[in-house]
């Protein structure tokens, strides 16, 4: 929690899933290298404990307490009791089914296939606050609602001024410089108004090319 109050909600969800893929990953790694070795024979015996006791604690700098705290800062206040319950509801409700389904994954998966999910897992959630998660430290609901708007409607832009045969879904300024060949081409400027309740209609404005 010390954590998370200083350092912003996008790079401490990633630095503590990049660092639990590691831990995880490299525990799963050890396991199944010496998985036909007896327990008392296996060299670095200390090895896995250490990994997973930092596996648990990268997860407390960011991916296990940041959504307890995240849901009253996402959610707009109208829904944001209902929403928040749901979100508690959930974790609470996913966090019992893995525990009870926990033996029948060891005994399907092994050690080290249940070491690699978790890895697999974490590696998803830093893609998830690379690409996905909104940064909402010290910021108002209304201001985070606009960067989120103003992702959307920069989706929206390409899809509507560039086929989807003609062009890669690349960004808006890698395909204005290869519409910049064309003696005269349409592209986006993207004039947004944001609020907390709705945004307006995107508009769309002529230039030559350069």
């Amino acid at each position: 929690m010390y954590f998370t109050s200083y350092v912003s909600r996008r790079f401490s969800t990633i630095l503590s899933a990049l660092l639990m893929t590691v831990s995880s990953g490299a525990a799963g790694v050890y396991e199944f290298v010496f998985r036909d070795a007896p327990a008392s024979e296996r060299p670095y015996q200390w090895l896995p404990i250490v990994l997973l006791v930092a596996y648990i604690v990268f997860g407390i700098i960011g991916v296990t307490t940041l959504p307890w705290m995240m849901s009253g800062e996402v959610f707009p206040l109208r829904v944001r009791g209902a929403m928040s319950g749901a979100v508690f509801g959930v974790g609470a409700g996913s966090m019992f089914v893995f525990i009870k389904i926990y033996e029948d994954c060891l005994a399907l998966l092994n050690i080290w296939g249940l070491l690699f999910g978790f890895a697999i897992a974490s590696f998803l959630t830093a893609l998830l606050g690379i690409f996905l998660l909104p940064e909402t430290l010290n910021k108002t609901h209304t201001r985070s609602s606009r960067v989120s708007c103003r992702r959307r409607n920069a989706r929206t832009a390409r899809r509507r001024l560039y086929p989807r045969g003609l062009f890669p879904d690349l960004g808006l300024g890698v395909l204005d410089r290869v519409c910049g060949r064309w003696a005269t081409t349409r592209v986006a400027k993207i004039a947004i108004s944001c609020d907390s309740v709705a945004w307006r209609e995107l508009r769309y404005i002529d230039r030559y090319a350069l």
